[in-house]
């Protein structure tokens, strides 16, 4: 096989305009209109409107490029297409090769016959999407009148990631472009087709089988050689390796047996260890033509539907072990997809937020995440809830729309089954709730319900058993797993809070890697131990949650305390809790506090749940007996001081009266704290750690 890569710097110009402009590629029209400062920061103040309507027009990238004899003499050349976005008329050496439209495939398109040795050119001409979405003519009665929050009319018709159109977490900015790699590819006869991976777990060993499909042979490639192995990518050390004579065969199937495998498990519940399986194609002197590697992960997962006291559970069960998925929502960390890259995506999983997570949403409105986004969660343990990418919308179901969405499904199935960190895939977010009692939905006519059904409850599920039957498929999310039956019930199915950007209120992360408030309390409420207190049958009651192999010990208690953070009232207990278990350890009574005929208001009391384990450790939470608005809480004049350590400052906080959501910051320093957001409730100091951080040296004068 024989690549040329058309990665680099394109010429890129609006159809009809005067300048010309350079563009790297991957990028887009925005990407490469920033990049030599032709239009403003999208992002600031009202320039998303200014920019979007910039796509009302039509764009063209160039470049010309150099064939080799060796590549012609190939008998197949394909041009492989990563990511267009999105409809798109492909032309080399002014000749139409093939229409694309579909932002979310991978295309694999014939050129032999138009391509030269020598000079070429490759031009590829984006028609307005804006211009196509007013174009487009419905069958009779099935006009779609509803469209998501924020979002652009019309989002639903292309392939496209919704998000582009606008959404209640993003602008509306439908950039145009080549994304992700572009490249030819010269072959001659065989060559592989898809390789299949399956682990069957027993009693210390896992069979790993590998299947492996080739394309037919040309004369005198018979003697074509597969050669498959199996790696410890921790040692280096290949475990098994097996070889054989292809002869007419396309099919090669495999068996390795792994003595005493090292398991894959989430993050917080034991190590990541990944293999890596090679499969070579050989010519008959052992020259290896292509290779294709897969990186798994030795592990079982499963989704446990049991009946429990509340209706049914929704839970990820690994390697047999049922696990509390705690995690957030994820979506493009950028509007222009060419500005996502490995070192983006590493700022917005900075380290100290890692612990925290054991499985993440990957949000159904933008795309579907780059290889490098699954193998940072594989390295990391981060169980992935992979959403299809379909949102918030009816759509309108024609064959050919079918059809589109199929092959869609079938290149990103195929290209992520094997990660370890996939946990399972979701048809689409929200459309079966809306349907259920969405206002805008209702309006829709009978037939566009039906399209959904035909879409969602046919030939998606059908397409997931036979692409990845080894990975559970929910229907939609909310959902029950039966259509329209009980979509929001929190009893039965499954629920995920936001963690989206750069919105002002509800995201936990900003564009930048800024921790915002919820960042925080994410890390308490999903903490490994915790403790949590809260008001349920006229009792306060203090709860511990051990999501640990191990069982915890501690002293617990809830303290009623005034505005001055004296105690008034306080129950205390001590005990143990056991692996994987929350209980109810402490109550006190709200009748009991009648009884007491306290000096204060209610509006001026608050309780404090404060647990301490036998590593010192110690968690507090309060609960208020009014609603936070009502509270008659005093100025509070807070002291800090600030104490230089071997690998960073520690900041000790001071309060004489009760301050809630104290918060710290910096003008001219991002900086991650400790813990941030947090209640001041006791006249004790309260410190925070920053680590490494020198920009904090000017703020000590």
């Amino acid at each position: 096989m024989e690549k040329v890569n058309l990665n680099g710097v394109w010429d890129l110009k609006q159809i009809g305009g005067e300048r010309e402009y350079r563009a790297k590629i991957p990028g887009s029209v925005l990407s490469g209109l920033l990049e030599e400062k032709a239009i403003p920061n999208p992002y600031y103040g009202r320039n998303e409107y200014q920019v979007r309507d910039l796509f009302w027009n039509d764009y063209e990238f160039s470049r010309k490029f150099q064939v080799d004899k060796s590549l012609l003499d190939k008998e197949q050349v394909e041009l492989v297409c990563l990511g267009i976005d999105t409809i798109a008329d492909i032309y080399i050496n002014n000749s139409m090769v093939f229409h694309v439209e579909n932002m979310h495939r991978t295309w694999r398109i014939p050129v032999k016959e138009y391509l030269l040795e020598g000079n070429n050119e490759i031009r590829i001409v984006f028609p307005s999407i804006l211009k196509y979405m007013e174009s487009y003519k419905y069958e009779e009665n099935k006009e779609v009148t509803c469209v998501p929050c924020g979002c652009m009319m019309g989002n639903h018709l292309v392939r496209k990631a919704h998000s582009m159109f606008g959404w209640d977490w993003g602008p509306q900015l439908p950039d145009a472009g080549i994304f992700r790699d572009i490249y030819f590819e010269g072959f001659t006869g065989r060559r592989i087709f898809e390789v299949r991976l399956h682990q069957h777990h027993e009693n210390d060993r896992v069979k790993l089988n590998a299947v492996a499909e080739f394309t037919h042979a040309s004369k005198g490639q018979e003697e074509q050689q597969v050669l498959v192995s199996v790696r410890d990518t921790g040692t280096g050390e290949i475990l098994q390796e097996k070889k054989s004579v292809l002869e007419d065969k396309v099919t090669w199937e495999g068996e390795f047996l792994i003595e005493n495998p090292k398991l894959w498990w989430p993050n917080g519940y034991g190590e990541q260890p990944l293999y890596e399986v090679s499969v070579c194609l050989l010519d008959d002197k052992g020259t290896v033509l292509e290779e294709e590697k897969k990186t798994v992960g030795l592990r079982t997962m499963e989704i446990s539907r049991e009946k429990d006291q509340w209706g049914r559970e929704f839970a990820f069960v690994v390697n047999g072990l049922k696990i509390f998925a705690m995690g957030g929502d994820y979506i493009p960390e950028d509007c222009v997809y060419s500005h996502i890259t490995k070192d983006v995506r590493n700022i917005c999983w900075t380290l100290p937020a890692v612990p925290i997570l054991t499985a993440s949403g990957y949000g159904a409105g933008g795309y579907y995440p780059s290889d490098d986004f699954y193998e940072m969660c594989d390295r990391k343990g981060i169980i992935v809830w992979q959403d299809l990418m379909f949102a918030c919308n009816v759509y309108d179901v024609t064959d050919a729309f079918l059809e589109n969405c199929r092959q869609e499904i079938i290149d990103n199935v195929k290209r992520l089954r094997h990660h370890p960190s996939l946990g399972l895939w979701c048809g689409n977010n929200e459309i079966e709730s809306g349907w259920n009692h969405w206002e805008s939905f209702q309006e829709q006519t009978m037939y566009l319900r039906a399209d959904y059904i035909k879409l969602f409850e046919h030939m998606i599920p059908d397409v997931m058993k036979k692409t990845d039957p080894d990975t559970f498929f929910w229907p939609s999310s909310p959902s029950a797993g039966g259509c329209f039956a009980n979509t929001d019930d929190e009893n039965d199915g499954d629920a995920h809070y936001w963690d989206v950007w750069p919105a002002p209120s509800w995201s936990s992360v900003d564009y930048f890697g800024r921790w915002k408030a919820l960042q925080y309390m994410a890390c308490r409420f999903f903490a490994p131990v915790t403790a949590s207190i809260i008001t349920e049958n006229h009792k306060v009651c203090l709860y511990i949650e051990n999501e640990t192999e191990n069982k915890v010990f501690w002293q617990g208690e809830i303290l009623l305390k005034n505005m001055d953070m004296e105690v008034i009232h306080k129950v205390t207990a001590q005990s143990s809790t056991g692996d994987f278990r929350s209980e109810k350890v402490l109550e006190m009574g709200l009748e009991e506090m009648n009884r007491l005929k306290l000096p204060d208001r209610e509006e001026n009391l608050f309780f404090e749940g404060r647990v301490t384990f036998e590593d010192n450790r110690t968690i507090k939470n309060i609960e208020t007996p009014v609603p936070f608005k009502y509270l008659q809480m005093k100025p509070a004049d807070i002291k800090a001081e600030v104490y230089d350590l071997e690998d960073g400052y520690e900041i000790r906080l001071f309060s004489q009266v009760f301050a809630a959501f104290v918060e710290l910051d910096f003008e001219d320093a991002d900086v991650i704290f400790s813990d941030n957001y947090f209640h001041l409730t006791d006249k004790e100091p309260y410190s925070v750690f920053l680590r490494n951080m020198e920009s904090l040296r000017v703020h000590r004068r």
